[in-house]
């Protein structure tokens, strides 16, 4: 459970987050039935009950719900690398799990590690090989902790981000939001789908 405080201790060190109640349905002995709506409260209170700056992206409190919508990029990032490891270590992190739920809140929190550390604002050759031990035991472990899914390109894909980290350094400086994002405005300018008839009113 080390590596989980680290990551965690990492994002709510800093003054401006603070957990306005610690921890969730804290580590008692007594878990719920680790069924999916006990793992959706776990993530709703955790979204609830825990502030954050200003600048943070928001995330839908009703994550998981068919009314929350598709959820962005930026929203996964949120909920990857702050809400979903608190509700899982609270519910799955104490000495009382089981060991298959215990498995599994290593294996995700491989993922969160991979995440945070690519998604770091700094890069570094170690900070690279460290997101690649990470993807790697992740990818590795896919078919062991969960049979009936299956490896798809984008697991493959993710070996090769450690090449960009290497050779372009921080992945703020080369990801693409700043192009989707001007794609969404372009899709949000009304238009009638004439294309050049604009321009003859005109002359």
């Amino acid at each position: 459970m080390g590596k989980y405080v680290v990551i965690i201790s990492s994002l709510f060190v800093k003054p401006c987050r603070q957990r306005r109640e610690m921890p969730l349905s804290a580590v008692s002995g007594e878990h719920p039935s680790y069924g999916k709506k006990d793992v959706l409260k776990q993530i709703h209170d955790a979204i609830r009950e825990t502030t954050m700056p200003s600048w943070f992206g928001l995330v839908p409190r009703n994550f998981g719900d068919i009314s929350a919508g598709t959820i962005k990029a930026d929203e996964w990032h949120s909920l990857i690398t702050v809400y979903i490891p608190i509700a899982l270590i609270s519910l799955w992190g104490g000495p009382s799990s089981k060991a298959t739920l215990k498995s599994i809140l290593d294996h995700t929190m491989d993922l969160v590690s991979a995440v945070y550390v690519s998604c770091a604002r700094t890069m570094t050759l170690e900070h690279a090989t460290a997101y690649r031990s990470y993807i790697a035991s992740y990818v590795g472990s896919l078919r062991r902790i969960h049979p009936t899914s299956n490896v798809r390109p984008n697991h493959h894909a993710s070996f090769y981000v450690y090449n960009y980290l290497v050779l372009f350094g921080p992945v703020h400086s080369w990801w693409t939001f700043p192009f989707e994002r001007l794609i969404g405005i372009l899709q949000h300018l009304p238009t009638n789908h004439k294309f050049g008839e604009l321009n003859l009113v005109r002359n």
